[in-house]
This record gives C-alpha cells, sequence and structure tokens, in this order.
C-alpha cells in the first residue's frame, strides 16, 4: 500500500536539454532566414501559345502599376516574398535583374514571334498616362497595338506559395481604336513544399505567369480582334500551352469584379 508521501519520483530533464532545444530551434530558424534571403525568380524564360497566328506587326507595351512599385516602396524587380523561419519577409527579385515588365515583355514578344507575328516594342514608365502609352503604340504604325497593364502580381511563400495576381489586355487598331479587353485576377495557391519552398516559387510563379498571359490572350474578344483580314488563322505549334497551376482558374465574378485592373 502507497502511503501518501510514497509520491512517485519525479522524471528531470538532463541538465542543458531546454537550452539545446532552443538553440536548434534558433539554428532551425536561422538556416530557413539564409534560404529565404537573396532569391530571384527567372520570369524572362520560356513562353505560351498564342491562339491566333499571323505575320502582322503588333506594338507590344508591357505596363507596371503595382501600387508597391509606384509608390517607391518596391524595385520594379519586385516579384514576391519569401519568408524565413519566423515568418519575417524577404524579398525575391527577377533572375534577369530587369524590371518585371521587361520580363513580361520578353515573353510576350517571344510567344507572339513563334506565332508568326512581327513585334515593335514600346517601353512604358510606371505611372506614365495610358493615353500617352496608346500614342506611342500607334506611333510605330502596327496594325495592332497591345497594352500589357500589371495591377498586382506578387508571390508570397513561407510552405505554401501564394499568389496574388490582377493583369489585364488592351488590343487597338493601328488609330488607337479600342477592340477588346481581358482580364485576368485572383489569388492562387501554387501548391507548398517542406523541403524546398523557394523552388517550388521560383518554378510556380513563371509558370503561372505564362498560363495567366495565355489565358488573357485566349479570350475570345482579344483572338477575334488579333484576326485580320488574310492573316493565318489557327492554334500556334511552336509554344507549347503552359500548364495550369493545380488552383488556376477562372476567377470568381466576385474576385473579377474587385480585381480588375484599370490603366492610370
Amino acid at each position: 500500500m502507497v502511503s501518501a508521501t510514497d509520491e512517485a519520483p519525479t522524471r528531470r530533464r538532463p541538465p542543458g536539454s531546454r537550452g539545446a532545444l532552443a538553440a536548434a530551434v534558433v539554428l532551425l530558424a536561422g538556416a530557413t532566414s539564409g534560404c529565404a534571403m537573396g532569391n530571384h525568380y527567372p520570369y524572362h524564360q520560356g513562353q505560351f501559345a498564342v491562339e491566333q497566328r499571323g505575320s502582322i506587326a503588333v506594338a507590344v507595351a508591357v505596363q507596371d502599376a503595382r501600387d508597391e512599385v509606384e509608390s517607391g516602396n518596391k524595385d520594379p524587380s519586385f516579384v514576391g516574398l519569401q519568408r524565413a523561419g519566423f515568418g519575417n519577409p524577404f524579398d525575391v527579385a527577377t533572375e534577369s535583374g530587369r524590371p518585371f515588365a521587361e520580363d513580361v515583355t520578353t515573353v510576350v514578344t517571344r510567344s507572339l514571334h513563334a506565332a508568326g507575328y512581327q513585334v515593335r516594342l514600346v517601353n512604358a514608365e510606371v505611372e506614365e498616362p495610358a493615353a500617352s502609352v496608346i500614342k506611342a503604340l500607334g506611333g510605330t504604325g502596327a496594325r495592332r497595338l497591345l497594352f500589357v497593364h500589371i495591377n498586382r502580381w506578387k508571390t508570397d511563400t513561407l510552405v505554401h506559395v501564394g499568389l496574388d495576381y490582377a493583369v489585364s489586355l488592351q488590343v487597338f487598331d493601328e488609330v488607337g481604336r479600342p477592340l477588346a479587353r481581358s482580364v485576368v485576377s485572383g489569388h492562387d495557391n501554387l501548391g507548398s513544399s517542406l523541403l524546398n519552398p523557394n523552388g517550388r516559387a521560383a518554378e510556380g510563379g513563371p509558370n503561372a505567369l505564362r498560363s495567366c498571359l495565355m489565358r488573357l490572350f485566349r479570350d475570345r474578344g482579344v483572338t477575334a480582334a488579333m484576326a485580320v483580314a488574310g492573316a493565318p488563322s489557327g492554334p500556334s505549334v511552336e509554344a507549347p500551352a503552359a500548364a495550369l497551376p493545380t488552383s488556376e482558374s477562372a476567377p470568381s465574378p466576385a474576385s473579377a469584379a474587385s480585381g480588375n485592373p484599370e490603366p492610370q
């Protein structure tokens, strides 16, 4: 029989075990911080399939109208955040070192060339009025004027990769009359990785960009606007279609209503 004074012996942790555990947590967080710093994503690579083929000259301008870039809080090469072990964020930039809008221009140009178009580029400065950009596009003498407007684009990665985006495409004729407009917007989950979240984001972000651009150009109104008399039609075979992320889908009416970018 055990008396009231016969208590079970208390287990004591080995000396220094709590300190060792705390040190391990700090070291893990520090290692994660190292992985989160100085990352770059290859947005300038690859291409997407342009459904409406053609041989006409088209003028292209891509404008970065993201709030954080217009305000000067972020560099034009900013593309997202990579978070360390405690959730503290570090900026991610383009692998090319160029502004994100220039990387988008590279992908659009490459894709249009693969579909047979002659591409003439116009530089759109941050905060440049839309009317000024459209006038510059018309000055190239191209038959179709393409204005890509980036209102939101940012990945946010810890283990899961989130993408917040809103991008529009406007098509004008050679004198600047609007012919079509398409929009993609939303907040998507691009997947996750416990061991290599940065690698997941570096792959998922550029894939999502190409998917978004493909959706913009496959809009029925855009396809019709690009179909100039005498131009060949049919899907481009040179550029394989970019695979949509598992969560990529047409934005819901609520998402589209809240995220439609308007050129400034």
